[in-house]
């Protein structure tokens, strides 16, 4: 099971001035549709996962299904979000499999943090928000 997002860490839009997401370079081979349009694409895109979290503070299967997929309050967070290969996460580190995604708002300077130090047996997604740790999730195993 994932943690939701807390209440407070959940955002619309115009709350965001940029979303930047950090994994290892294989990542985005496999997550390739930046602006997913229907299902199948929605499940190959870190960029819908990621603006889902954000905006709903959870990610559902039935978030991958129609109409979900074109909920507007995600669409818009969509164009705010790049990603990359996080320099921390060599393919060949047990951090390979961890990501990083860090949250910019409007209204406040970013600030910069470490990767998750995780072992790759448990993959971890860590949401910073100008530069605080709000959520570390697990992957469900």
């Amino acid at each position: 099971k994932y943690t939701p997002l807390p209440s407070w860490a959940v955002f619309k839009a115009d709350q965001v001035v940029n979303v930047k997401v950090g994994t290892n370079h294989n990542m985005p081979n496999a997550l390739i549709h930046h602006r997913p349009t229907n299902e199948l694409q929605a499940k190959f895109s870190i960029q819908y996962s990621v603006a889902r979290a954000l905006a709903d503070g959870i990610v559902r299967i039935k978030d991958f299904e129609e109409p979900a997929v074109q909920d507007e309050h995600v669409r818009r967070l969509l164009p705010l979000i790049t990603t990359g290969p996080h320099p921390d996460m060599p393919e060949d580190s047990p951090k390979q499999f961890g990501s990083e995604v860090i949250v910019t708002m409007a209204r406040t300077k970013a600030m910069s943090a470490p990767a998750s130090t995780t072992p790759a047996t448990a993959p971890v997604m860590v949401i910073r928000v100008n530069g605080r740790r709000i959520a570390p999730w697990r992957s469900a195993t």
